[in-house]
């Protein structure tokens, strides 16, 4: 029974991405922004979209891989928030990455061991970014950012060019369907 008080814990815990902004909009003057839990949503619809097209031209990807990063990718924004860019610029990125990493280790602690163990293994492989799979979340999660941004201002929303013009776009973005589909994006942008 101990067991299932710690996982309900984990989940109530869980349960407060839905009531957390993604706050690098609220910089930008959106006033109801997508929330954590539902732009992690969206990754993880890319990351088995990216996944699988991969998977149909032979490659080798461990689609529940992709599926549990993208699950997890925001896990330890539970416990420090969403930080915005310049947030990050003043704290540093390495500093908010071992926070991120501390709490989502302190959450997956309340699971059984070995699932524990699984998790924060899998967990880990994305935040060092060298797995194909991991690959794919990054891919999938800058993507998302990009496709909301998009449909903000198809929605009205101005001023929001600098998230297009960021110089980490191509970079963080290495999935080749992942860049076919911000390609499809930026010129839709155009005729707008």
């Amino acid at each position: 029974m101990e067991k299932m008080e710690k996982i309900i814990e984990l989940l109530e815990n869980i349960e407060r991405l839905k009531n957390t902004p993604r706050l690098g909009f609220t910089y930008f003057g959106i006033k109801h922004p997508e929330s954590v839990a539902e732009h992690s949503f969206m990754v993880v619809i890319i990351s088995l979209i990216l996944a699988h097209l991969r998977k149909k031209d032979g490659e080798d990807i461990n689609i529940e891989k992709v599926l549990t990063m993208a699950a997890l990718h925001e896990l330890g924004e539970v416990l420090i928030g969403d930080l915005h860019r310049m947030t990050r610029l003043y704290i540093g990125n390495d500093i908010v990455e071992k926070a991120e990493v501390k709490a989502a280790r302190d959450l997956l602690s309340l699971l059984p061991e070995e699932v524990n163990r699984e998790l924060t293994e899998t967990y880990l492989d994305f935040v060092k970014k060298k797995s194909t799979e991991a690959e794919i979340v990054l891919s999938a999660d800058k993507l998302e950012l990009l496709l909301y941004v998009y449909l903000l201002e198809k929605w009205g929303h101005r001023n929001l060019e600098l998230f297009f013009d960021h110089p980490g776009n191509k970079e963080l973005i290495k999935d080749r369907y992942a860049l076919k589909l911000l390609d499809a994006i930026m010129e839709r942008r155009k005729t707008k």
